[in-house]
């Protein structure tokens, strides 16, 4: 009874919310739904109060799928993703942001797809998945590149999209594009006299090429910078651009300059900003320091870091926690200079942070290479001796010498035989390895699919498509003539390999790499092309006939000090069930992938002195049922 009684409670409650959406709201709905504009700023202008709006967001998007509005439907979605991203769900957000993309791919008007696109590519910045994010955004320029005119909507995402870009290159330590991308966001039509992002750009652009080490350009860019925002009234980006100019003048020793400029912020809103402050303070550390100051130097780290810890400011710990080790080396004091230095680099690998600092002072080793004259008089004493016994048994040794001579020529002619023949086997293994990776099923169902968009006349998909598939023909092709490859090469290449294969699955496949912070995929070397064949067999045996969610994870990890070991996890229907569909199947697919690749890990292992090993496990639920498979590689390393 009591278990009714709280139904009932829920249903009346469920009611009750139906019915408290607004009246006014449905009419408005109603009438968009009837008119069916297409323009962006028209939905907005009826629907922007609304855009927090949960419900009334919902409500847009049940009556878009139903009435097929593809606009409403890319509207509710794009800011229903935004709500969730707020809020830290982001798998809800992924998730709406994607039905807001496959809307916009149905609507005539492609500002859809732009504003999702830059959206989309924000939360995965957020996520720090930089890389997908670059692509997104390049994505989105793509198209407004492809426009002959741009709406205001468009154009605000274009100018976001380009500075976000100068950003994260610049992050990545590529200060040039970053400037490219940055200068391309300056030709924007909403960059007029007075606008709040003209100075903050102008700040980014100068960043860039302190980056690049072109101080003198740099401080031009901040004195732009600067006249900006003096324009625009705005205080805050005048301080910031004020502080960049004098960190440059204290670094190129400048130091009076960078005196005079603290004097033209404004302290109103220095007080406000606890960055501003605490950059503030860093900055007059340095000069204090670079002018010998030393006592006043440290009262201000000191007044730093509690700004610093008292807003979790870690980033500005590190840099204060550099400062004093310095400090404290100029005046003698090794000991705490080394536990400042240890503080600071706990920080530096906590944050990431991109650009490692050089060390604080270079160890001296003295060169002690004392002569041992010892040692080269008996090495004389014994020449003398050998070409005695050379003399005396110069026919002994004539004869012997012939011996070695002849029986190192066969062990030669053996041993240059046994190389032709593996390298005759390597090459025969790596056109076979190549015709697997090509398969005509593979080529046959991409190229397909490439048609079907060309008959459907979606020419954005149909290029998209075939531009990640030439890129994985080229990469392929290129792999192909090379025995081994970078880690990190071959995890790019097999993420693109399923990139195509997922927009032919409908991208109902989560695949993930987790890579162990101990690995440096930069440095280790495996075979080329050898992941894709178990990442193949997966797919085509595992997941091509399962129902529901379809995951694969790649986890990289350090196995042993020689090994690495990479694991492809699944949760396919399993072997055994696997097996039975083949066998009823009526036209078999032979493959010989696998049996390629571990002919091509022995020949890789033999190289390095070691063994491979290969993992097949069954993964099961408590209950025995499969949940999947997992196939292990234990490559060498060493």
């Amino acid at each position: 009874m009591r278990v009714l009684l709280q139904i009932a409670i829920l249903l009346f409650l469920s009611l009750l919310q139906v019915r408290q959406t607004p009246q006014e709201y449905q009419a408005k709905t109603d009438s968009l739904i009837l008119k069916r504009p297409v323009a962006y700023a028209s939905i907005d202008h009826v629907f922007g109060p609304y855009r927090n709006d949960t419900l009334v967001l919902n409500f847009l998007k049940l009556k878009s799928r139903r009435t097929n509005y593809p606009e409403g439907l890319c509207y509710s979605n794009a800011h229903l993703a935004q709500i969730y991203q707020k809020n830290g769900l982001f798998t809800k957000a992924h998730v709406s942001f994607m039905e807001a993309l496959e809307a916009s791919d149905q609507s005539e008007n492609p500002e859809y797809k732009v504003n999702t696109l830059v959206k989309l590519a924000g939360l995965h910045e957020e996520t720090d998945s930089l890389k997908t994010a670059i692509y997104f955004y390049q994505d989105a320029l793509a198209i407004t590149d492809s426009l002959e005119t741009l709406s205001k909507n468009t154009l605000l995402n274009k100018q976001e999209a380009e500075i976000r870009l100068g950003d994260l290159f610049r992050l990545l330590q590529n200060p040039k594009t970053a400037i490219q991308y940055y200068n391309n966001a300056l030709d924007s039509d909403f960059l007029i006299d007075g606008s709040e992002e003209l100075p903050a750009i102008h700040l980014r652009i100068g960043q860039a090429l302190k980056d690049q080490g072109k101080p003198e350009a740099a401080l031009i860019a901040y004195r732009k910078s600067r006249a900006a925002a003096q324009s625009s009234n705005n205080s805050n980006l005048h301080n910031w651009s004020v502080l960049a100019m004098a960190d440059l003048f204290v670094e190129t020793d400048r130091l009076e300059e960078a005196r005079e400029l603290f004097t033209s912020l404004h302290k109103e809103n220095e007080e406000e900003d606890d960055d501003l402050q605490l950059a503030t303070l860093l900055l007059q550390s340095k000069l204090l320091a670079k002018r010998g100051a030393l006592s006043e130097t440290r009262e201000l780290l000191s007044d730093g870091m509690a700004l610093a810890t008292r807003t979790d400011n870690r980033s500005a710990q590190a840099e204060i926690n550099l400062m004093r080790s310095d400090l404290e080396r100029k005046a003698g004091n090794f000991e705490a200079a080394l536990n400042a230095y240890s503080r600071y680099h706990e920080l530096q690998n906590d944050l990431q942070l991109p650009k490692f600092r050089a060390y604080l002072y270079n160890a001296i080793i003295p060169n002690n290479a004392n002569a041992r004259k010892s040692e080269l008089q008996l090495l004389t004493e014994l020449n003398e001796l050998n070409e005695f016994r050379l003399k005396r048994n110069q026919n002994t040794f004539l004869i012997t010498g012939l011996l070695f001579a002849l029986l190192s020529l066969v062990l030669y002619i053996i041993y240059r035989q046994y190389q032709l023949r593996n390298e005759r086997k390597v090459v025969s293994l790596e056109q076979t390895m190549l015709r697997s990776q090509m398969n005509p099923h593979f080529l046959f169902n991409t190229l397909n699919s490439i048609k079907h968009y060309i008959i459907n006349n979606e020419q954005k998909n149909a290029v998209h498509y075939l531009n990640k598939f030439s890129k994985l023909v080229r990469r392929i092709l290129e792999a192909s003539s090379a025995r081994e490859t970078t880690l990190s090469e071959e995890l790019e290449t097999v993420e693109l390999y399923m990139n195509i294969e997922n927009i032919r699955f409908s991208y109902e496949i989560d695949f993930q790499i987790h890579m162990d912070e101990q690995v440096d995929p930069d440095h280790i070397r495996i075979p080329s092309l050898i992941l894709q064949p178990f990442l193949e067999n997966a797919l085509w045996h595992g997941l091509s006939s399962k129902k529901g969610a379809k995951k694969i994870d790649l986890l990289v990890e350090r196995d042993e000090d020689d090994k690495i070991s990479i694991e492809i996890r699944d949760n396919g229907v399993g072997r055994a069930a696997s097996q039975k569909m083949k066998e009823s199947r009526v036209l078999k697919r032979k493959s010989l992938g696998i049996d390629i690749t571990k002919e091509r890990l022995q020949n890789f292992a033999k190289d390095y002195q070691n063994n491979f090993t290969i993992e097949i496990n069954d993964l099961v639920d408590p209950a025995g049922n499969p949940e999947g498979t997992s196939v292990t590689l234990h490559i060498p390393t060493i």
